[in-house]
């Protein structure tokens, strides 16, 4: 409103702030016009470095994706909208197939319950995480990435100004997959939304600023999908949330691409011993390829066998208590002090009956109470795993004075903005193996074999390839 003096307000700095950036967004892109997109095409040189905004450079510009309908999934060409002040066009490389939205994928929804349970919009949309490709846009207010970088998109956001960042969990940040507005269109103009703000089953697709983090390194595009996602949720469960030790035993359940890139991060914290626990064989030898130092079958034996086999593993050189040792019993002496110090459930609830060898419980319950039972008094049990059914107890008194720190594995606890780039330099090193998990890649027309695949468990790390 007016002063007393009847003059106008005078605009805040913020507000001036504000209104030079859209400005300097829009002037960008009146002078880019549609040359910044075929700057930054594969092959071209001259491609915008300096992050300047691009404003309507690629808006109309057609493309195809895997569009998922209430009833049905099918490649289809859409339409880019223009790009908003905050997000990223970007032409993508590679996505990594994900058996979190595999079924998704296989069995849409009858009409009228939605593509996916946990999307709110309705209509058609485009799944797809773990995105790597190059940007080829951003919008007016984008600092993070620039006009012809190579990108991972993450699967989790970090703002680094939300509740949840400033606290220091921005694997939690307030901004994951928040948009859910449309990004492109139908021929027929019906609009289609990404699913959480990433449909990276695309040739292209607009991501949020939060979810981008620069990639500065020429490693192979599938190695980092599958890293920036499923893998690298198992590593960072390993590296930030468990608190991995220097000689300390290591407990995996689930060897798929996120419980092998737990095995690997215990491997690379220093774990003397990493139990691998999966029913797959080829899996299980694939663990012991990374890092694991037993490999046990879970069907080989019943429940409360495996759990005192592991904690025999786990009940260190002696027994003397005043010498480091534990108790290695519970003969009127005290609680029994064996078991592992670090547990990681990467198993989850089963989605599609495997062709390969089934787990014990296809619900997923069984493997989150054997990772309790067999972790010792004071250690620690990270759960990553997600879709199991079924109720979920503890013993309360052994719960409230005798537990286990328990974390709940939100993509592992990542940082993407400084984890990523660490995992990037352990790739490199060849410190972190992920070539040894990449079971083949799959053109975009194909990617219903590609989740076939990865729901029947014969590919540990699938990955789409749009162009």
């Amino acid at each position: 409103m007016d002063d007393e003096t009847g003059a106008p307000p005078q605009p805040t700095r913020r507000q001036l702030l504000a209104g030079a950036v859209l400005a300097a967004g829009a002037a960008a892109g009146a002078a880019a016009g549609g040359q910044a997109f075929a700057a930054s095409a594969p092959g071209a040189t001259g491609a915008p470095k300096s992050g300047a905004p691009t404003t309507g450079a690629t808006a109309g510009r057609r493309f195809r994706a895997l569009v998922s309908f209430d009833d049905r999934v099918s490649v289809e060409q859409l339409r880019l909208l223009p790009v908003k002040p905050m997000d990223v066009v970007v032409r993508v490389e590679c996505v990594a197939a994900s058996y979190t939205i595999m079924r998704a994928i296989l069995n849409p929804r009858p009409p009228g319950q939605g593509a996916f349970a946990l999307t709110a919009p309705k209509g058609p949309m485009v799944l797809g995480q773990g995105v790597v490709g190059v940007v080829e846009e951003v919008g007016a207010m984008v600092k993070r990435v620039r006009v012809g970088e190579r990108v991972l998109v993450s699967g989790s956001a970090e703002c680094g100004q939300c509740y949840q960042c400033v606290h220091g969990r921005p694997d939690w940040c307030q901004h994951i997959q928040m948009n859910t507005y449309p990004y492109a269109t139908l021929a027929d103009g019906t609009p289609v939304t990404p699913r959480g703000g990433i449909g990276g089953l695309a040739e292209i697709t607009i991501a949020p600023e939060e979810h981008c983090v620069p990639l500065h390194t020429n490693l192979p595009g599938p190695q980092l999908a599958l890293m920036g996602l499923m893998t690298g949720c198992g590593v960072s469960a390993a590296m930030n949330l468990a608190p991995v030790e220097p000689g300390s035993d290591v407990v995996v359940f689930g060897c798929g691409p996120v419980g092998l890139g737990a095995v690997q991060g215990a491997r690379i914290k220093g774990a003397s011993q990493v139990i691998a626990i999966e029913p797959i064989a080829a899996r299980r030898a694939l663990a012991a390829r990374v890092g694991a130092t037993v490999t046990l079958d879970p069907n080989a034996m019943g429940s409360a066998e495996l759990v005192e086999r592991v904690r025999a593993l786990c009940k260190g050189p002696n027994d003397n208590t005043y010498a480091g040792g534990r108790l290695w019993n519970s003969s009127g002496k005290g609680a029994d002090g064996r078991g592992a110090d670090f547990v990681i459930e990467a198993v989850g609830g089963t989605s599609m009956p495997p062709k390969a060898e089934a787990g014990p419980d296809p619900t997923g319950i069984l493997p989150m109470q054997q990772a309790w039972q067999l972790c010792r008094t004071g250690g620690h049990v990270t759960y990553l795993g997600i879709g199991q059914t079924g109720p979920l107890s503890f013993p309360p008194t052994e719960f409230a004075v005798a537990g286990r720190t328990l974390h709940a594995g939100q993509q592992g606890g990542q940082h993407p903005l400084r984890d990523i780039p660490r995992y990037v330099k352990l790739m490199e090193t060849g410190q972190l193996d992920i070539a040894p998990l990449l079971t083949r890649t799959w053109p975009l027309e194909q990617a219903l074999e590609a989740f076939q695949a990865v729901g029947e468990r014969s590919a540990v790390g699938a990955v789409i390839t749009p162009v």
